[in-house]
């Protein structure tokens, strides 16, 4: 658990806090709450949703070219760790593995970004890769 709080912690000052807008590199840039309402469905306060869309914002960005905090090796270090963590819960992906319980999650848990959000995001990747999640995890729920 401390690991997940670690990581949370910097999921957020990888993205800073200010109100919403792109910084000089096209990144956006939002306070926490707000990155809290963008990851989670309405009314819902899940922490790990930030952690891990934040995570896969910044590996877009970084795919797109920009300049960012990590490295992409670093990223996938910090995804590696996560999955490691919650695969010690009992999680597993929707293969049974661990590699991608994080998309798995995200998908079951955390709120499909709509398209004014991946216009105010900025990154065809991000988008690319939001739809890949939610199309390859998709969760049917039942009434």
């Amino acid at each position: 658990m401390k690991k997940l709080i670690m990581l949370g912690l910097l999921a957020f000052t990888m993205l800073g806090i200010a109100e919403p807008h792109r910084d000089n590199r096209g990144v956006l840039i939002m306070s926490e709450d707000e990155w809290v309402k963008f990851y989670n469905k309405d009314g819902q306060n899940v922490a790990v949703c930030p952690v891990i869309g934040s995570l896969i914002m910044e590996e877009s960005y970084i795919k797109d070219g920009k300049k960012m905090t990590h490295t992409i090796d670093q990223i996938h270090e910090i995804i590696k760790i996560f999955n490691e963590t919650l695969g010690e819960t009992g999680l597993r992906d929707i293969k049974g593995g661990t590699d991608k319980i994080h998309e798995f999650y995200y998908a079951g848990v955390c709120k499909q970004p709509s398209q004014k959000e991946f216009d105010l995001v900025g990154s065809p990747t991000f988008k690319k890769e939001m739809n890949r999640i939610f199309e390859t995890h998709k969760i049917v729920e039942e009434n």
